[in-house]
C-alpha cells in the first residue's frame, strides 16, 4: 500500500475544512458586501437617474452619484485590504499548522 502524498494528508487534516469553511464564509460575507451597494447603484442608475444627479450642495459640480461611486471603490478597497490581514493573519497561522502536522 502506497504511504499518502502530502497533499492527501492536508485534506485529510481536521482543520483543513475549517480553514476551508473560514476562507469561504469571509469570501462570501464580503462579496455581499462589496457587491450590493454596486448592484443598488445600478439599479438606482438604471430606474432613477436623477436621484443621482442631485448635487450634494447647491452650486456644486460634485453629485450624489460621483460621491456613492467613490464610496463603492473605497468599500472595495477597504474589504480587500481587510481580507488580506485576516488571510495573512489568522487563516495563515491555521495553513502552517496544518504544514507541520501534515510534513511529521
Amino acid at each position: 500500500m502506497q504511504e499518502p502524498t502530502s497533499t492527501e494528508r492536508i485534506q485529510r487534516h481536521p482543520r483543513f475544512g475549517d480553514l476551508v469553511r473560514r476562507r469561504s464564509s469571509l469570501s462570501r460575507r464580503l462579496l455581499v458586501l462589496v457587491l450590493a451597494p454596486y448592484l443598488a447603484l445600478m439599479l438606482t442608475v438604471a430606474l432613477q437617474p436623477q436621484f443621482l444627479a442631485q448635487p450634494l450642495r447647491h452650486g456644486t459640480w460634485l453629485n450624489l452619484g460621483i460621491a456613492i461611486s467613490v464610496g463603492i471603490v473605497l468599500l472595495g478597497w477597504v474589504a480587500t485590504w481587510f481580507y488580506v490581514r485576516r488571510a495573512n493573519g489568522q487563516l495563515e497561522t491555521i495553513v502552517q499548522q496544518i504544514l507541520s502536522e501534515a510534513a511529521q
